[in-house]
């Protein structure tokens, strides 16, 4: 079975998803699945990329919801201050900026 089969297009609605490459486009799949996906596309995430690669690409992600950041940095055991996104957050927090401005 190809590791693309996997995947549930549907969380892709806004993207061709056939242009997509696995290795390539990883913490853009990776960060969409665990921030629009259900408990089976994450248990499918765990089939087509390693451990420690969720572990690493994770972090590079732009935007997590708060429910997100706290699943994955509880389920991955990372510090949350080593998120991109939780780093974003915080400095505009410290600026007054709202998410939106």
């Amino acid at each position: 079975m190809n590791k693309q089969d996997l995947i549930d297009k549907r969380l892709f609605w806004d993207t061709d998803f056939d242009t997509l490459d696995i290795e390539k486009n990883s913490v853009f799949i990776i960060s969409r699945i665990i921030s629009c996906g259900n408990i089976c596309d994450f248990e499918n995430l765990l089939k087509i990329y390693p451990y420690e690669r969720i572990q690493k690409d994770i972090q590079s992600a732009n935007y997590l919801s708060p429910r997100n950041l706290n699943f994955v940095s509880t389920f991955f055991e990372i510090d949350k201050s080593n998120f991109k996104c939780y780093s974003k957050t915080q400095l505009s927090q410290q600026r007054g900026e709202s998410w939106w401005s």
